[in-house]
């Protein structure tokens, strides 16, 4: 069984941290940069909103 954490009140979330330090700035998607992995274009979108 999967133990969900629960972030602190002011913590930084790891889809923050993906969007404002790598999408926005590089001028990419998250369809561009899953391609670029080879994950599925919905695992980074999931990532990337929360």
């Amino acid at each position: 069984m999967t133990k969900k954490l629960i972030p602190r009140p002011g913590s930084t979330r790891p889809g923050e941290v993906l969007r404002e330090e790598f999408l926005i700035p590089l001028g990419t998607s998250a369809g561009t940069l899953a391609e670029a992995c080879g994950l599925p274009r919905t695992q980074i979108e999931r990532l990337a909103r929360r």
